[in-house]
């Protein structure tokens, strides 16, 4: 699995709660670059998920951003195990 480099997020999510997954992830994986875009293209889910985007391909959303938080941080540490 493809370790993760870079966390994309659509400034318009950030209102949505993704706001404290930059956050957390900045600080507990400070090698990760975080990166906001006025858009995304993934308009549709914007404005109801919280979501994020993974070394530009992989889109990860979640009903609550804790269970964003969540997925991200296990998505990160099953692309480190693999380095």
């Amino acid at each position: 699995m493809e370790s993760i480099k870079k966390l994309e997020v659509c400034i318009s999510n950030l209102e949505v709660g993704t706001q404290m997954v930059w956050d957390r992830i900045g600080e507990l994986f400070p090698d990760i670059r975080l990166i906001r875009w006025g858009c995304l293209g993934y308009c549709h889910r914007c404005i109801h998920v919280p979501y994020v985007l993974l070394n530009d391909t992989e889109y990860i959303e979640a009903q609550t951003v804790e269970e964003l938080l969540e997925k991200v941080i296990d998505r990160i540490e099953k692309g480190s195990v693999h380095e």
